[in-house]
């Protein structure tokens, strides 16, 4: 009997490792639970094996719900594609990776995040699974689209400044040139302005601006490029010269027909509009400004109100003007 019981005495050292490893176990996903950022780990088959609560709570999902099943099952059929791809290239390469994603929050909302993951691997040295975390950017994406948002538009009309119209429209010119498509380039400005900020100040000069803008958005396409240049200097770049056409025609009437009311009293507004026809491949950007230019400034000489176009460069002569 007691060579028997003595036979067992080794199971007592083997149930203090086994008690031992689960309270570490136990201490470690306490330690896990603790981290705001969410964690979750996959076997080589891409099942989740662990994770911790702010991973839970980031998906909404019950960890009955996660642990054992793959992205397929916790994220939508795109996003899970996407996150399948990943672990499958992580897997193949081995080492670490980092990727910018989009998750599907708790509430059903889409968060931009990064994710940081490595591979784990097994005591033969092959890829036994993956662990990660996951680092939600949403709100600095918000804040640098602001960011850009504030560096590219004028602060007043909320279009394009100068800087980011003539920009744009380089870009415009360079895809013009490799699709061989025209590209029209109108310039406006309102005629007496200085003198409607003399009589009525200038918040009432900026209101008109803004009210210009308005309205003159509501006649562009999504494509077309709108900026301010200047105080009361706007310009706009459309590809194609059928729709620039009808717009720089119809600017002036539509302004004329929609004064702007101050108090009681409708205070009249006219623009003068140049424009300029432009082949990319034989014009640079400046030149079209300045051919645009040019017939702004026969449209105020003819009286103002009105719309002349530069059909196609030449020396100034009015032959190319319409």
């Amino acid at each position: 009997m007691r060579r028997w019981l003595s036979g067992l005495c080794p199971a007592r050292p083997l149930r203090q490792r086994l008690q031992q490893a689960i309270a570490e176990q136990h201490a470690m996903q306490a330690i896990l639970d603790n981290i705001p950022a969410p964690i979750f780990a996959k076997d080589a088959q891409g099942l989740y094996t662990h994770c911790n609560q702010a991973f839970l709570e980031y998906l909404g999902l019950p960890r009955e719900k996660v642990i054992g099943k793959t992205v397929h099952d916790v994220a939508p059929p795109e996003l899970a594609c996407i996150y399948a791809d990943a672990d499958r290239r992580l897997l193949a390469a081995g080492g670490r990776q980092i990727y910018d994603a989009q998750v599907r929050w708790a509430d059903g909302d889409i968060r931009d995040v990064t994710f940081y993951k490595a591979v784990w691997y097994g005591q033969a040295g092959q890829p036994a699974g993956q662990a990660g975390a996951i680092f939600d950017i949403t709100e600095r994406r918000r804040l640098e689209k602001e960011l850009r948002l504030l560096a590219d538009t004028d602060d007043l009309t909320g279009r394009l400044n100068r800087r980011s119209f003539l920009q744009q429209a380089e870009r415009m010119f360079l895809r013009a040139r490799e699709h061989g498509t025209n590209v029209a380039l109108l310039l406006f400005d309102l005629d007496h302005f200085k003198e409607l900020n003399d009589a009525f100040g200038h918040a009432t000069g900026d209101a008109v601006l803004c009210h210009v803008c308005e309205l003159v958005g509501r006649q562009l396409r999504e494509e077309d490029l709108f900026g301010r240049i200047g105080g009361d200097e706007f310009a706009i770049a459309a590809y194609g010269t059928a729709q620039a056409r009808t717009v720089a025609d119809r600017l002036p009437e539509l302004l004329d027909q929609s004064p702007f009311l101050v108090g009681e009293r409708f205070l009249p507004i006219g623009i003068s509009v140049g424009g300029a026809i432009v082949d990319p491949a034989e014009t640079r950007l400046d030149d079209a400004i300045a051919r645009a230019d040019r017939a702004l400034y026969e449209a105020k000489r003819q009286g103002r109100q009105r719309a002349v176009i530069l059909e196609r460069p030449g020396p100034g002569s009015a032959n190319d003007l319409r």
